[in-house]
């Protein structure tokens, strides 16, 4: 399908104010409009983790009515790829088969010589699991080491002095324009390099959000305009030197990780805690800020790919406890089943989200009588808030009964 005829699908649709309202606030405050195709990937990389083809659409006709057709082509394209449509851009040569291309996956060694077998898109990331014993169990053993988790997402990253690759917990490959420059850098200081991390946006009083957009939120609430700050902590190197380092210790692969990344700024390395002050003091600090919790790992770990039941590679959080009134119990055709989800909402009835299904017959029993007895409050915890004010991965507290 050719451009013209792509887009003139969507030619006079009106662009509402809350897409006119981001792109003043978001693409004209930080001048991404006059970085044409590149302006639309960075904003797609800090905004769009989770956004639609419609909305892309509208961003597309309102950088044409603004007078960047350059930006506009970068939301078409991330518009029919989202609707898996084939277009010829402006520039591209005809292709007979209209078969959808397949996206570009680095598949051979020699595509990538400075990584040898390891390759973008197919290092599945090692994860950790809730830890078994209390907080104070990792902090008094010498055999674990801690390192503060970040309220973001895993990324792993390829980089060389020419090209990064970023690989995401799911092993997809992502674009991130606002990375690249650094890595490069930092590439043909040291060499090739693989590094696993987190990646978050800091708002104004550097509070940790998964998207830009909660970050933004959070910013504008606060009466700034000021745009959130991209911000990636590497926990350890799996690749340096020509070596392969997933076999080497977990203090190994910290040791290279930290001649790569420098201990502050935009890109940093994770501080790592290994005696028992540093990792009560860790502990303190990320509960006084309100950080998500910790990770704590055995010191000579080697790296496993995925989650794992063994107690060597850990997390532990902290969660945020409060209150919530039953407003409904939704239905179900599951059989056993006595309802589908618990709906909730604040003690002054602004809903906060909903609970999920994972009762036995006894608790949902107990919760059905009780919520048709009258007001029905429940203790909940989860794992903060989202910008929307829902709750984030809600369930009951241990403490119902």
């Amino acid at each position: 399908m050719q451009f013209q005829e792509y887009v003139s699908k969507y030619r006079g649709k009106k662009v509402p104010a809350d897409i006119q309202e981001r792109w003043k606030t978001r693409i004209l405050s930080s001048n991404l409009d006059k970085l044409g195709e590149e302006g639309a990937q960075i904003y797609l990389d800090m905004y769009g983790k989770s956004i639609g083809a419609p909305k892309c659409v509208l961003l597309a006709i309102q950088a044409e009515n603004s007078g960047c057709s350059n930006m506009a082509i970068g939301f078409w394209k991330k518009a029919a790829e989202l609707e898996a449509v084939h277009v010829i851009w402006p520039g591209e040569s005809e292709i007979q088969d209209d078969t959808i291309p397949t996206p570009e996956i680095v598949r051979s060694d020699e595509n990538v010589p400075d990584f040898g077998a390891m390759q973008p898109g197919y290092i599945a990331p090692m994860q950790p699991v809730d830890g078994k014993q209390p907080r104070e169990y990792y902090i008094q053993s010498p055999y674990y080491w801690g390192q503060p988790k970040r309220d973001g997402n895993k990324l792993i990253v390829f980089a060389t002095a020419n090209k990064v690759w970023y690989q995401s917990r799911t092993m997809k490959l992502r674009a991130s324009p606002l990375m690249d420059v650094e890595m490069k850098r930092l590439a043909s200081l040291h060499g090739s390099f693989i590094a696993e991390g987190e990646i978050y946006y800091a708002d104004i009083d550097g509070k940790e959000h998964r998207t830009a957009a909660q970050a933004n939120t959070y910013n504008m609430d606060h009466g700034s305009s000021e745009l959130p700050k991209l911000r990636f902590m590497s926990f350890s190197c799996l690749f340096y030197g020509g070596d392969d380092l997933r076999d080497a210790t977990y203090a190994d692969r910290i040791r290279y990780n930290e001649i790569i990344f420098p201990k502050s700024g935009m890109f940093y390395a994770a501080p790592t805690c290994k005696t028992v002050e540093d990792k009560k003091k860790l502990a303190t600090a990320q509960k006084l800020e309100g950080r998500e919790g910790e990770i704590w790992f055995c010191w000579d770990l080697a790296y496993e790919a995925g989650k794992h039941t063994s107690d060597l590679f850990i997390r532990t959080k902290y969660l945020l406890e409060l209150n919530a009134l039953v407003t409904a119990l939704t239905p179900t055709t599951a059989q056993g089943r006595l309802f589908g989800a618990i709906e909730i909402s604040d003690l002054y009835g602004n809903p906060i989200g909903n609970i999920g299904t994972g009762f036995d017959r006894g608790t949902q029993q107990k919760i059905v009588e009780r919520f048709k007895s009258g007001r029905l409050v429940v203790p909940v915890v989860c794992q903060g808030m989202t910008e929307y004010g829902q709750c984030f991965l809600p369930r009951l507290s241990k403490e119902f009964a």
